[in-house]
């Protein structure tokens, strides 16, 4: 069995080093423990379908997770810029990835967004049709995006994350985005700790979960943003500069989305307990080292 991670982002390493370090304890002795493989898009083309299936079809049993995708950086409005590339990435290439995990028998994991929703009238379960998606005149064509796959995948799992943090100060992570952003907007929002995705994610491989599905993966009573800077605050870790503003006020090209994921099914499918977000906000801040607040002033 073979585990491959595409795409050497956040979310990939962080996947890569927790699986190497974690997933023989599923395997007894006399078990051979699944190799894990990861791959950059210049190491893997994963957007070539030859040379995808050559790499897929190594081994008898194998794990896709597409860890790879259009983030946009230094956040979605790049998006707004860069259209085609946002498609082809969100849209085309997993696309892609199924029909090829299918053709070989193989299982995929998609990371994917919960971002497809927005508005506090309620906590949006995986029912829910996306108001933040195609349908939607308002919404960000990240947004669009990451809904239009999502409607017409018909192989391997979905893991809606939102807003995700770690314990290190990661460009990619939601910490280091609130402690570099001069201008602030206090919102509720549901987040996910990368150390608690990995650990699901290594529980369902191991357990050999397979079909088509999609989960909400983030943790439960999430803060709000000026919560997480009253927690940060308690560490000292402080931007003098942090101000309070209204989104009127920043200079956006795409609206946000803002919302809460229900994560029932997650807990009760898959009976998978999910820590408080104020417990794992608080491990986090506690891990995060004082050479890596240095590194980031």
């Amino acid at each position: 069995m073979k585990i491959i991670i595409l795409g050497k982002g956040y979310v990939g390493n962080n996947l890569y080093n927790h699986l190497i370090e974690n997933l023989s304890s599923h395997y007894g002795p006399t078990a051979t423990t699944p190799t894990v493989d990861i791959f950059s898009k210049s190491e893997l083309d994963y957007t070539d379908e030859w040379e995808l299936s050559n790499e897929i079809n190594s081994t008898e049993q194998t794990y896709i997770v597409n860890c790879s995708g259009f983030t946009g950086r230094p956040n979605v409005d790049e998006a707004e810029n860069r259209k085609e590339d946002c498609w082809k990435y969100n849209v085309q290439v997993p696309l892609l990835l199924n029909k090829v995990c299918k053709e070989a028998g193989a299982e995929i994991i998609h990371i994917t967004s919960g971002c497809i929703f927005t508005g506090y009238e309620k906590e949006w379960d995986e029912s829910d049709v996306p108001n933040y998606g195609m349908y939607s005149n308002v919404s960000s064509f990240y947004s669009k995006s990451k809904h239009a796959f999502e409607s017409i995948s018909d192989h391997g799992l979905h893991l809606r994350i939102r807003m995700p943090f770690c314990n290190t100060l990661h460009e990619r992570s939601f910490l280091t985005k609130i402690y570099n952003y001069d201008s602030l907007v206090d919102s509720l929002n549901s987040k996910t700790y990368i150390p608690d995705l990995c650990a699901f994610i290594e529980h369902y491989i191991a357990s050999g979960y397979s079909g088509r599905e999609t989960i909400h993966f983030a943790n439960k009573e999430p803060l709000s943003t000026k919560e997480v800077v009253d927690e940060m605050r308690s560490v000292g870790l402080v931007n003098e500069n942090w101000s309070w503003v209204d989104w009127e006020g920043l200079d956006l090209k795409a609206n946000r989305s803002n919302c809460i994921l229900d994560i029932t099914k997650l807990e009760q499918q898959y009976d998978w307990e999910m820590d408080r977000e104020l417990d794992v906000l608080r491990l986090a801040l506690k891990k995060i080292t004082w050479k890596d607040r240095i590194a980031h002033v």
